[in-house]
């Protein structure tokens, strides 16, 4: 059985910028339990359980239902 997850960062909406991420459960829940308090929803990272491919939308986004793997 494969316990591992994967899942996808960004620094912002925009979806210019991702990192790719695997681990278990339990190393996801603690990541989100670690990210501190941000003054505003805007300066918020974004996380998606989902990855991505390398195809831009034509705002230079990688974060599109098309891109997804």
């Amino acid at each position: 059985m494969n316990n591992q997850i994967t899942w996808t960062t960004l620094p912002d909406k925009s979806g210019s910028v991702m990192t790719k991420h695997s681990g278990t459960w339990p190393r996801f829940v603690a990541r989100l339990r670690a990210a501190g308090i941000f003054p505003s929803k805007e300066q918020c990272p974004w996380i998606k359980l989902a990855t991505f491919g390398d195809k831009r939308s034509d705002k230079g986004s990688l974060r599109t239902n098309e891109n997804t793997k």
